[in-house]
């Protein structure tokens, strides 16, 4: 327990410094210097806005000078709309897709502030300390358990106690791995607790894995499946999708590879039959929004009364959407096989309340303990 306590002290010095470089390198400096450090861009564009998922708005933004020059905005990272006019508001997202010049942020509110068609617009990154969070949160977790099975995984990672095995079905023999790969899988199979493979790269730990999901499969209806890096879980994605098990990719669509994008949720959503209906009510929806928009808020009474009906029809018809789209949604859960995701995004909101009997982690000596 002790080691997890300076485990804790640890990653907040950590967290501390990673803070004071952000605000030395970004909240301390002027505009001019913010786009030269790449965390600003600075005259920018909205070229677009459309109702996303979670009836929040989406934008799409432009930036109009530095063209082409290097920044560190990147996909998942937390970043603020602001306006030279408004230096008092300023409007949070996350940035969902990314090209050179372009950018989707999205909101979590369902319209923008007024002060966005007002002076001139620009887009700063954020200190984003969601990873640290969660692993702070993890720890106390660990630290405070009692009584129940997180308490006894952690003596057991702790060498308090000693991890236990079923007898090994001898048996068991896939033909396409070798006998030192048949043997991980048999130890796999048989852990009640916690089984380890070790090897030197190249030596088929991931293919194994891929294997050993399979057979753990036949007995059990859904496995959760994390790294920490997105390479990792988009080539376990990629090679458990190729075995035909249905695969659900978990995380923002700007750090996964093209090549697993088919098994991402936002694709295997808009290839449900019924998303043509979530994106007629979301585009009505988009269409009161801009009538209302057309009533300023200084007009008069009548104006600001049917600017309000406008407001109401709208929201009503983005609560169906809502209920819509949540049936999508548990559908591509009830459905999967397999969820791959990074160790931190299964922390997120869609998983948090989710529980597996089997946890699979690929390279997970390269992973921070929380």
């Amino acid at each position: 327990m002790e080691r997890l306590h300076k485990l804790k002290k640890l990653l907040k010095i950590e967290r501390d410094e990673d803070f004071e470089q952000y605000k030395l390198h970004f909240s301390r400096n002027n505009i001019a210097l913010r786009k030269q450090n790449g965390v600003t861009w600075y005259p920018i564009q909205i070229t677009n806005s459309e109702i996303g998922l979670g009836e929040y708005i989406s934008i799409e933004i432009e930036r109009t000078t530095n063209l082409n020059e290097p920044h560190q905005f990147s996909g998942g990272k937390v970043a603020a709309l602001f306006s030279n006019n408004q230096t008092s508001q300023v409007l949070n997202g996350t940035i969902k897709v990314l090209s050179a010049n372009k950018l989707k942020l999205s909101l979590t509110v369902d319209e923008l502030p007024e002060w966005c068609e007002e002076g001139k617009l620009g887009i700063n990154l954020l200190f984003d300390e969601t990873s640290f969070k969660e692993m702070d949160i993890a720890l106390d977790k660990v630290i405070n358990a009692n009584n129940n099975r997180l308490a006894e995984l952690r003596d057991i990672f702790y060498k308090a106690k000693t991890p236990k095995f079923e007898k090994v079905d001898e048996k068991l023999h896939i033909n396409t791995l070798n006998q030192s790969q048949n043997d991980a899988i048999k130890k796999i199979i048989s852990a009640k607790d916690i089984a380890i493979i070790h090897g030197p790269p190249g030596t088929g730990k991931t293919t194994t894995l891929v294997q050993a999901i399979k057979e753990v499969l036949k007995t059990e209806k859904q496995v959760l499946v994390c790294s920490p890096s997105n390479t990792a879980v988009d080539l376990l994605t990629e090679k458990l999708f190729a075995e035909k098990i249905n695969v659900l990719r978990l995380g923002n669509p700007a750090r996964i590879s093209e090549d697993v994008l088919i098994n991402t949720l936002d694709v295997k959503m808009s290839q449900h039959p019924s998303f043509k209906n979530l994106k007629a009510y979301r585009k009505t929806a988009e269409e009161y929004f801009k009538m209302a928009g057309k009533y300023k808020r200084t007009f008069g009474k009548e104006e600001r009364e049917q600017r309000q009906l406008f407001y109401q029809e709208a929201k009503k018809i983005l609560q169906e959407a809502r209920i819509l789209e949540d049936y999508i949604l548990s559908e591509q859960f009830e459905n999967a096989q397999v969820i791959t995701c990074t160790l931190v995004a299964a922390a997120g909101r869609m998983m948090r309340h989710r529980k597996f009997t089997t946890l699979f982690i690929d390279e997970a000596a390269q992973a921070l303990e929380p």
